[in-house]
């Protein structure tokens, strides 16, 4: 039996629907913090704006405070785009894995 102090060792979840300005504010807090590593599917992400970087950072962020691992897999052609136009490439997609 675990011991209740024990973190999980993964923990994952799939955001949906749009990561714009409108959407993004509340998202901020959604990280659980009680996980060694969090993997975050993209897959199901129907619109982008420069604003789910600015999520994705502050994540990553917040990750790396509570010493968690932190991975986005399935970044659409959009999503990449916009992280070579910021050039955050190198920062966010980094070990992450993606679908072709």
């Amino acid at each position: 039996m675990e011991s209740s102090n024990e973190k999980p060792s993964l923990q994952g979840f799939k955001l949906e629907g749009p990561l714009v300005f409108e959407t993004v504010p509340g998202m901020v807090n959604a990280l659980p913090d009680d996980v060694d590593k969090l993997v975050i599917d993209l897959s199901k992400v129907t619109e982008v704006d420069s604003s789910a970087l600015t999520l994705f950072l502050e994540w990553q962020r917040i990750a790396e405070s509570r010493s968690v691992s932190l991975e986005f897999i399935n970044w659409s052609e959009n999503m990449k785009s916009l992280l070579n136009l910021y050039n955050l490439n190198p920062i966010l997609a980094a070990g992450s894995a993606t679908s072709d």
